[in-house]
């Protein structure tokens, strides 16, 4: 009996090695990050410098939600006792297109409507210079609070000095 020459046996294909999805690394300053994105979250004030948390919103909230802003607060003043906090005033307000304006959102925006020779109308600056663009650039006017909650109790001064 003759034997039967084996072909060769070639090693198994290599199993490739499993692949993983990374994350995205963390961002070093999340919160200028959120502040830098386009078009700017609404909780970001127009000038970019304060993070709004409206009352209406934050206590319609889950309550664990509540207590993690809460001690997120609290950790804050904290941190900074002696920081020289001021008392801010926050004000609602809109964008509105110049040429939208009503009388008294003109005077808000310190601008004024005026007819030219040629019968443009224009929108001058009254500390001077001329609006351009009216019919697309827009200024912030002040608007109803919508977001508004419950009216706050009176500071009085031992609670505003613990």
């Amino acid at each position: 009996m003759r034997k039967r020459a084996q072909a060769p046996v070639s090693p198994p294909a290599p199993v490739p090695a499993p692949t993983y999805h990374q994350p995205p690394p963390a961002p070093v300053h999340p919160l200028l990050d959120y502040r830098a994105n386009r078009p700017r979250p609404p909780s970001v004030s127009a000038d970019g410098h304060y993070l709004v948390l409206p009352f209406g919103v934050t206590t319609t909230m889950p309550v664990v939600w509540q207590y993690q802003i809460l001690n997120l607060l609290q950790q804050l003043h904290r941190t900074y006792p002696q920081a020289p906090w001021p008392v801010y005033r926050v004000t609602p307000t809109r964008p509105k297109v110049y040429s939208d304006l009503t009388a008294a959102e003109e005077a808000e925006a310190g601008v004024s409507r005026d007819i030219t020779d040629d019968g443009q109308l224009v929108f001058n600056y009254l500390h001077g210079g001329q609006v351009e663009d009216p019919d697309h650039q827009t200024v912030l006017i002040t608007c109803p609070d919508l977001l508004v909650g419950p009216p706050a109790p009176p500071v009085t001064e031992a609670r505003r000095h613990p």
